[in-house]
């Protein structure tokens, strides 16, 4: 079950991936920026959880299935799923891969995916059939398909990959096309996502076609990587006429962390 948000002119979305209350994030918020609205990861994930044990309910055979995690938004979905829904997928293979997006001004326009050679082995040689991406958000679909169109094109070397060991195996060793299917807390309606079936907890979009809607993480906002602090500056630079009341936003919220 896929939800809709319909976001209005000039309102931005924020989820809150972090240990933060989601009352008190939204209390803060309604006090230094009334125009974003919180998302909760919590919920997100219950709805999210829904979609991927149905997805396993019509697998047989679990080991079949292989999980990709791309970059730090996924690592913080996989940290909110509940033992419930972790348990029955642990026989599936599971990866965390680095996933690093090219930006041109402010638009991403491709995104490096790094997948070692020992994942490509197992997914070509472990009976995968279908391969799940999961992360945070899909908003242009550059992720998700820059990793099939890895996995893809590392299957079609035959001739330099190919197992003869394999090649009675079930199912024959790359006769059978994988299944791609993502699974993702939100996705933006426009997305390209390719050969991918999507399961996202939600889908959003703005009544205005033409109008991109802000999408943050709160464990971004608040992170003292590099990429914190970039996000940061463009976050108080859009929606903040002093930033230093952004910032007085942001330490409220630190000491709850």
């Amino acid at each position: 079950m896929t939800k809709e948000i319909s976001v209005p002119g000039m309102v931005n979305l924020i989820i809150n991936d972090t240990p933060v209350p989601d009352r008190k994030v939204r209390e803060v918020f309604a006090e230094f920026q009334p125009s974003a609205e919180i998302l909760s990861a919590r919920e997100l994930t219950l709805d999210l959880e829904k979609n991927a044990a149905t997805a396993m309910l019509g697998i047989a055979y679990p080991k079949s299935v292989a999980l990709i995690f791309p970059g730090e938004g996924a690592k913080s979905l996989y940290s909110f799923l509940s033992p419930e829904v972790s348990n029955p997928i642990l026989q599936a293979s599971k990866w965390s891969v680095p996933a690093y997006r090219v930006l041109s001004g402010n638009k991403p326009i491709s995104v490096n995916v790094e997948i070692p050679t020992n994942i490509l082995k197992g997914i070509n040689e472990e009976r995968i059939e279908q391969v799940w991406v999961c992360d945070d958000v899909i908003a242009t679909g550059l992720t998700i398909r820059s990793i099939a169109s890895v996995v893809d094109s590392w299957l079609n070397r035959r001739g330099e990959n190919y197992n003869p060991s394999l090649r009675f195996s079930f199912p024959t060793q790359r006769e059978t096309s994988l299944i791609w299917q993502a699974f993702c807390w939100l996705q933006r309606e426009d997305a390209d996502i390719g050969p991918f079936k999507s399961q996202p907890a939600a889908i959003y979009k703005s009544p205005n076609s033409k109008r991109k809607v802000p999408l943050n993480s709160l464990s971004t906002l608040l992170s003292n990587s590099n990429r914190g602090s970039d996000a940061r500056t463009r976050y108080s630079q859009k929606n903040f006429n002093d930033e230093r009341k952004f910032y007085e936003l942001l330490a409220t919220l630190s000491t709850n962390t």
